[in-house]
């Protein structure tokens, strides 16, 4: 695939009204309809595409008319054209931002979910044929129409009108006593047929329960699962199938042969309990005017109210950092963070900061995502002198072609070694004065351990360094198989550094040697000397069988260490079975199958970014090929659970790999952060869910103090 696919027939652009040119037609919500660009066969939230009737013949026009007609022909192009860049290259924002509240915290966005429906097709890494994006809508269909006992027209009706979804979150600055929400958070569902949704409505999970917010208010109950579900049924679900069952309250209610004939009656404390727990119950709220279906905290769905009729300010719109947000073009997936929200960190790291986000979209490579945030505050100092340059990070051109994963850093550094070092501390000491005291420490051990100080080795390391382990499928086999053997035999871990000082570097290598030769006194280690370096082999003595029978002959494994200076340009340190070191030492001259001629680690490095601080590459597609080598029921399982496991390339020229990069630039008063992922979902999530984490802990224990008084008194 050269690029996204450009629109389809069927596949609509909201907002678009009036008479349509030649080629496109409105449907019956104003929206425009293209008529060229997507392949046969193209499906739309399960809908095929048809394709576009070609026009009937017409007459030859006169010279005048073949002019006019060429004029026009020109302008239907480039229309076509402009309309086909709009939709998948224009810079893609948030759609549902304008309801979210202004002090939103955390927000993650499908700004089209027919786009990235469609977006699937196309990826060099997933087998078309195997990804059949109609059956996956089907079962979609079925299983939203057992869920909340839809009949399947009406189930696909409503996924069909699906067009955009948000997950909103803020916090919850003073939480009630026994309410442990540290946040509030709601969904934000929009469709573009209203009427679509109302047998969802008229469903038995859904109760109407009056207005809220400017909305209609409905309770949302979980399904009532069997008593045969409980176990091996339940399990047996699918993804979606749990998604849409596990939506909603849960409400225990006893069998009816169970229950009292005369329930006792409760008293004025547990009703306004009950009440409380009822008030802070998830609710959806439908908005009929703007066709929007938001279920949440009913607090944050009372903020979407306001927003919606205009009383409170939102994200999109009134948000200066969300309004200065520039997106990754063609992107199908938003995500803002904003760190300010953490209080405890804000005039460290968080002082005035923009949000953090992220893009990602689905392209030839796979799924491409970039992050980007900044740090500013106290504890931001002038890191300069620590901060290596970003440089173009190509050492992976000396690893072999079965490399499996590598990490490239830069190593650039300012100065020398002793003033990065002393850097170094003064910035620990900047955060914690023992922790500094404790990293001096440290050192000194280092350099009398090991012979030589964290200065030798700095001055030594040049513009970057990678770290790698290679293998063929032996490898992978004995992994999965757990043979110490075979792994110890078949496995290749590698560094080489770019030296910027050679005799610093042989200053460490001098003094390794000295200190393994110390430490062959079991007779485990035989070293040999070889030009600008040493080589050793480790034997380790055999292991006696403990009480339950285990250690064996079988576990003796043989390693092979060399440590060599090449060309006084670069440090070469490899480990592991000896031909796999051997195989290393061969790749650094060049020879053999290499990875830089690998096809699909070059379409990985086209959508990371080289040149920066940070270079993390991994063959998904070996790994998991012999990961699921004869695994049937794991494969069933994932494809039960919604993943594609059938359609993932795993060898070959197109086979899935991941990765990921990291830029660091210094402006002024700030760190900035870019990182881009291939393959490598990066969310802020986490971070959110740690910092409500602790609030929530916070809230508990002021509650546990609070009662711990109590019962002292």
């Amino acid at each position: 695939m050269s690029g996204p696919q450009g629109p389809g027939p069927g596949f609509t652009i909201p907002g678009s009204h009036g008479p349509q040119p030649e080629g496109q037609h409105a449907d019956a919500y104003g929206a425009t309809q293209l008529s060229a660009g997507v392949p046969a066969g193209a499906t739309v939230v399960g809908e095929p595409i048809a394709q576009a009737t070609p026009p009937p013949a017409k007459k030859p026009l006169p010279k005048k008319g073949l002019l006019i007609g060429l004029v026009a022909t020109v302008v239907a192009i480039t229309g076509a054209a402009f309309a086909a860049y709009w939709f998948w290259w224009r810079a893609s924002g948030p759609e549902l931002a304008k309801y979210a509240p202004k002090d939103t915290v955390y927000y993650l966005e499908a700004p089209s979910l027919p786009k990235l429906f469609l977006s699937l097709k196309g990826v060099d890494c997933l087998d078309d044929k195997e990804l059949d994006l109609e059956e996956m809508s089907e079962e979609v269909t079925d299983a939203l129409a057992d869920s909340f006992d839809l009949k399947k027209d009406e189930a696909k009706e409503l996924i069909e009108s699906l067009r955009s979804t948000a997950v909103a979150i803020k916090m919850n600055p003073e939480p009630e006593k026994g309410d442990y929400r540290s946040s509030f958070t709601a969904v934000l569902l929009k469709v573009s047929d209203a009427e679509a949704i109302d047998p969802l409505f008229e469903g038995n999970r859904f109760k109407k329960d009056g207005s809220f917010a400017g909305g209609t208010r409905y309770r949302l109950s979980r399904r009532k699962l069997k008593a045969s579900d409980d176990r091996g049924d339940r399990d047996e679900r699918t993804a979606w199938q749990e998604l849409f069952d596990d939506m909603g309250v849960y409400r225990f209610e006893l069998p009816k042969e169970l229950e009292d004939d005369k329930p006792r009656e409760k008293s004025a404390e547990e009703e306004e309990e009950e009440a409380k727990a009822k008030a802070r119950e998830d609710i959806a709220v439908w908005f009929e005017e703007e066709s929007l279906l938001v279920y949440g905290d009913p607090e944050m769905v009372k903020e979407i109210g306001k927003v919606v009729d205009g009383s409170k300010e939102s994200l999109a719109k009134d948000n200066e950092h969300v309004a200065a947000v520039k997106w990754e073009p063609s992107s199908t997936l938003l995500e803002y963070f904003d760190p300010t929200a953490m209080e405890e960190w804000k005039k460290d790291f968080f002082d005035d900061v923009p949000g953090a986000t992220t893009s990602m979209r689905f392209d030839d490579e796979g799924l491409i995502g970039v992050m980007r945030g900044e740090l500013r505050g106290k504890k931001i100092k002038d890191y300069s002198d620590l901060m290596p340059e970003a440089v173009d990070l190509d050492l992976y051109e000396k690893l072999p072609a079965d490399t499996f994963a590598y990490m490239a850093v830069a190593t650039k550094l300012k100065g020398s070694g002793k003033d990065w070092r002393k850097a170094l501390e003064k910035t620990v000491r900047g955060f914690d004065e023992e922790a500094a005291e404790e990293l001096t420490k440290e050192l000194e051990q280092m350099e009398e351990k090991a012979g030589f100080n964290l200065d030798t080795v700095l001055d030594a390391v040049g513009d970057q360094m990678v770290i790698a382990g290679a293998g063929d499928d032996k490898l992978m086999n004995a992994a999965i198989a757990e043979e110490p053997g075979e792994i110890a035999d078949n496995l290749g871990v590698v560094a080489i550094v770019h030296l910027r000082d050679a005799g610093a570097a042989e200053k460490i290598v001098k003094s390794a040697k000295q200190k393994a030769e110390e430490a062959d006194e079991k007779g485990e280690l035989s070293i040999k000397k070889i030009d600008n370096g040493f080589s050793l082999t480790v034997t380790p003595n055999k292991r006696s069988s403990d009480e339950e029978g285990r250690g064996s002959d079988d576990d003796e494994v043989t390693i092979t260490v060399r440590v060599e200076i090449i060309e006084e340009k670069y440090l070469f340190v490899a480990g592991g079975g000896k031909k796999r070191v051997d195989r290393l030492r061969e790749a650094f001259d060049g020879e053999g199958d290499m990875l830089k001629s690998d096809k699909a680690h070059k379409r990985a490095l086209g959508a990371l970014e080289p040149k920066s601080q940070a270079l993390v590459w991994v063959d998904t597609g070996r790994m998991l090929r012999t990961f699921l080598k004869g695994k049937s029921d794991a494969k069933r399982m994932a494809r039960k659970k919604g993943f594609p496991v059938d359609a993932l390339i795993l060898e070959g020229d197109d086979r899935i790999t991941s990765g990921y990069s990291t830029l660091v630039t210094l402006e002024d008063d700030a760190v900035k952060l870019e990182a881009r992922s291939l393959n490598y979902p990066m969310t802020f999530f986490p971070a959110i869910a740690l910092f409500s984490f602790k609030a929530r802990s916070k809230a508990m224990d002021r509650e546990l103090q609070e009662l711990e008084k109590k019962v002292e008194e």
